[in-house]
């Protein structure tokens, strides 16, 4: 077993300065850098190519070489390294481009930066930003900071471990995505009433929401005061997925209230379709809504928000660059459910099964992931 090796980044890598002049690539061989994705073609990731009129400046990437982004990222203020795991390819000028020297297997170098706090440190002594934010670094000022790698054949061994863990957090994607087609699947054919439960034949009365829906409408005073447990912010609630993560501490500003069971939703950007029901007695920010009613379970409303009825009307919202969902046009909006409140209890229950489905999930990708930071923490010292 060899010793790691501290050494200067210069040890593995050098300077590219090859340029697209014979204009052996075109705009579809252009390339982006992204925090997750690493180095992908800009159309296949961004949907089109962004580059300027010529690419003949532009800096030929190939396999195997390293790319570092003078763009910051919330999460990498400095910006970020990656390795071309791809096919070669072109990046703008902004970039630099380094070729990997026979002492290193490139992978190894993603994964090293592949930690924000690592990757940080390396980049803040060697970079100052400009007045805009820009990054103010000669391309081979970034080969001086140090680094501390073991042998090449420890190399293979560490990103082969650690392609294991990316396979099983992708297996676990995909499982995910699966889930949530099913439950949409579901949503549409129940709310569409082309899919019933045995027994239940009667046909769902048409009502307009906001007859059978109402927003509550509740300020936080000393008497409920004792009662209230968490603060959501829009923040809170994740995209499509009924889930609130990160910090729900009290905050003194928010005063609206809502209660356990009520159907949350944000009307900033309803396109986002943040979505929950609530678990337990809180406060919340303006831009979200807490829907009660005394006709519907709260599994049921729960659903209804969720399907493509009611977030069609939700989508056709007030506003360009700040859209809200319009409370005035949702509540004449029409939906069918059923009087019958075993139906719509077991309606409820099947997608409460599919929450727990989708959660599971979820919470299993989380621990992948968890355990590749930790492992990239104990692994690069």
């Amino acid at each position: 077993m060899h010793s790691w090796e501290q050494r200067k980044l210069s040890g593995y890598l050098s300077t590219s300065d090859l340029k697209n002049r014979e204009g052996t690539f075109s705009k579809k061989d252009v390339l982006s850098v992204s925090g997750r994705e690493g180095v992908v073609n800009q159309i296949d990731f961004q949907g089109r190519s962004f580059a300027g009129k010529s690419v003949r400046d532009y800096r030929i990437v190939k396999h195997f070489d390293i790319v570092y982004t003078k763009s910051p990222l919330k999460e990498a203020p400095f910006g970020i390294i990656k390795t071309n795991l791809g096919q070669a390819g072109i990046v703008s000028t902004l970039y630099a481009v380094y070729s990997p020297l026979k002492n290193i297997y490139p992978p190894i170098i993603q994964r090293y930066f592949e930690s924000s706090s690592r990757l940080n440190n390396f980049l803040r002594p060697l970079v100052n930003k400009g007045a805009k934010n820009d990054m103010k670094v000669k391309n081979s000022e970034v080969l001086k900071g140090t680094v501390i790698l073991p042998s090449i054949s420890e190399q293979y061994r560490i990103d082969l471990f650690f392609k294991t863990l990316d396979d099983l957090i992708a297996a676990c994607e995909r499982k995910s995505e699966l889930l949530k087609k099913r439950k949409r699947y579901y949503l549409q054919q129940i709310f569409s009433q082309r899919l019933r439960f045995k027994g239940f034949t009667q046909p769902w009365q048409e009502r307009k929401l906001g007859a059978c829906v109402r927003i509550r409408q509740e300020s936080l005073n000393t008497n409920n005061s004792d009662t209230v447990k968490i603060d959501i912010e829009l923040e809170n609630l994740s995209e499509d997925s009924g889930v609130v993560t990160g910090d729900t501490t009290i905050r003194t500003s928010s005063t609206s209230v809502f209660r356990k069971n009520d159907v949350l939703f944000g009307r900033l950007r309803p396109y986002l379709h943040k979505w929950w029901l609530a678990t337990e007695n809180g406060v919340k920010s303006g831009e979200i809504w807490a829907f009660t009613s005394n006709e519907l379970i709260p599994y049921f409303l729960y659903g209804i928000i969720q399907s493509r009825a009611f977030l069609t009307v939700a989508e056709q919202s007030s506003g360009t660059k700040m859209p809200r969902a319009d409370w005035k046009h949702i509540r004449e909006a029409s939906i069918f459910y059923p009087d019958n409140s075993a139906e719509q209890k077991l309606i409820g229950d099947l997608l409460y099964i599919s929450d727990g489905l989708l959660h599971k999930q979820r919470n299993q990708i989380l621990l992948f992931q968890t355990m590749k930071q930790a492992y990239l923490q104990l692994l690069f010292i």
